[in-house]
């Protein structure tokens, strides 16, 4: 990938998709979370060419998995 590519990804990934979720924690049956994956599976095939951005996308969707059993385990 180039600079440019790398950074539209960021754009993409960091940007738009993460920082539209990343302070939603919702319980584990939560319809919210079909969206979530939804986008982030439709960012993993855009970006399937990738493996950088694929395993960034998994990680930050290990993330919010983690953050929204921290605060289950909380209430």
């Amino acid at each position: 990938m180039s600079n440019s590519e790398i950074a539209q990804a960021f754009r993409d990934v960091y940007n738009g998709w993460w920082l539209r979720w990343r302070r939603r924690v919702i319980g584990r049956y939560d319809p919210v979370w079909e969206v979530i994956v939804q986008e982030a599976c439709g960012l993993m095939d855009k970006y399937s060419h990738a493996p950088l951005v694929v395993h960034l996308i998994q990680d930050l969707l290990d993330e919010l998995e983690e953050r929204s059993r921290n605060a289950e385990k909380n209430r």
